[in-house]
């Protein structure tokens, strides 16, 4: 309902870390796809899952705990970023600030260099390339 209040914004918003359910716990709310559907139709996509949630199935009790995570994924932080697929409607300052939120607050390193990469297209610069060289001298990997 929040999210449905204020579409105005989400044109603006990059990135949105937003808590997601898996299974009912509250009346009428919606569940991951609702969501994830609904922000698709405002051009995002989902990036990932940050943490999970998970709980056993009752009648089975994990060292006599029912909060005890199992298999089945009760709730999780979903991220969602504007569509990296239509990078075309993003400005360049919106690239560097994705990259930035993107590096800082969830390592997501390959979307970064993604990011970095059309600015350079667009701007003549050479941001993914050090960006790269940088990532690949802190870790001692390849990571392309």
């Amino acid at each position: 309902m929040a999210m449905r209040h204020a579409e105005a914004r989400l044109r603006d918003l990059l990135v949105i870390h937003t808590e997601v359910e898996f299974l009912p716990m509250y009346v009428d709310q919606p569940l991951f796809s609702d969501i994830e559907q609904f922000l698709r139709q405002h051009g995002f996509v989902f990036h990932k899952f940050e943490p999970t949630v998970s709980r056993t199935i009752a009648p089975m009790l994990v060292n006599n705990d029912i909060y005890a995570g199992m298999s089945q994924l009760l709730w999780a932080d979903a991220i969602f970023v504007k569509d990296f697929t239509r990078l075309d409607l993003l400005s360049e300052r919106q690239l560097l600030s994705m990259a930035t939120i993107m590096h800082d607050c969830y390592r997501s390193f390959d979307l970064v260099l993604r990011l970095l990469t059309e600015h350079d297209a667009r701007a003549g610069t050479r941001l993914g390339a050090t960006y790269l060289s940088r990532l690949q001298s802190q870790s001692g990997s390849k990571a392309a």
